[in-house]
């Protein structure tokens, strides 16, 4: 995962995917005051990553050419 993250275009507005999209940061804080933790190594994303709600997490997924 982490050589599709440093050498591949990525687009975070993409529909999320398993097998193909990755999570790179947990969003904490509060609505007013967001906060990210990135993470070490994007890690690939899970059918119960998906399932939280969109303002869980940060993800991308690779663009195709």
């Amino acid at each position: 995962m982490k050589e599709i993250a440093e050498k591949t275009t990525l687009c975070p507005s993409a529909r999320p995917e398993p097998g193909e999209s990755f999570v790179f940061g947990i969003i904490g804080g509060t609505v007013t005051e967001p906060r990210v933790a990135y993470l070490k190594q994007p890690q690939p994303i899970t059918d119960e990553l998906i399932s939280k709600p969109k303002s869980f997490y940060q993800k991308a997924i690779p663009i195709k050419h």
